[in-house]
């Protein structure tokens, strides 16, 4: 099996807000089993958002800015944001850290994918909706949020919602 490891694409706008320089790497597509993953800013009302999406299922969830953002938290919110979302959809602690564990390293580099970059535009307009009807940042309940916009129905995933594909492709037995 080639050598490759899981890869966040981030938007152009991500890469100068959290000061990353830009590469010109051409990774291939990671054997990760959730894919790699899309990141992008999401501006609301009362602060900014970063949405992150997987690339096999279109899985998100999002996290608050905060403070400036740098490479490091980006990692450890997309980090962050696997492991609050995992569980609720597999019943398997060691399975949902060997997923974990498939990022515990990876590359960042420029989302260049105009369909896949499309949905995350899609998602991040949902989500900034949802955030600023809902009383904004510091009022909005992030994981109830990320809960109801992977339930929503895709066209792209064939009218199934990004949590119906992750989970099942989560029950699939994994070959090695």
């Amino acid at each position: 099996k080639e050598f490759s490891v899981p890869i966040l694409y981030c938007t152009k706008s991500l890469f100068s807000r959290a000061r990353i320089k830009a590469n010109t790497l051409e990774p291939p597509a990671s054997h990760a089993i959730l894919g790699d993953w899309y990141s992008m800013l999401v501006p609301t009302r009362n602060g900014n958002l970063v949405l992150y999406m997987s690339d096999k299922t279109l899985l998100t969830f999002i996290f608050t800015e905060g403070e400036r953002l740098t490479v490091e938290k980006l990692f450890l919110c997309f980090l962050q944001g696997l492991q609050n979302v995992l569980p609720a959809l597999i019943n398997s602690l060691p399975r949902t850290q060997a997923i974990i564990d498939e990022y515990s390293s990876g590359l960042i580099c420029r989302a260049k994918n105009a369909s896949l970059l499309g949905s995350l535009a899609d998602f991040a307009v949902t989500y900034a909706k949802f955030v600023d009807d809902d009383g904004g940042i510091g009022k909005a309940s992030i994981g109830d949020l990320v809960f109801e916009v992977n339930q929503r129905p895709c066209r792209r995933l064939g009218g199934l919602s990004p949590w119906e594909v992750t989970a099942q492709l989560l029950q699939r037995p994994q070959s090695n």
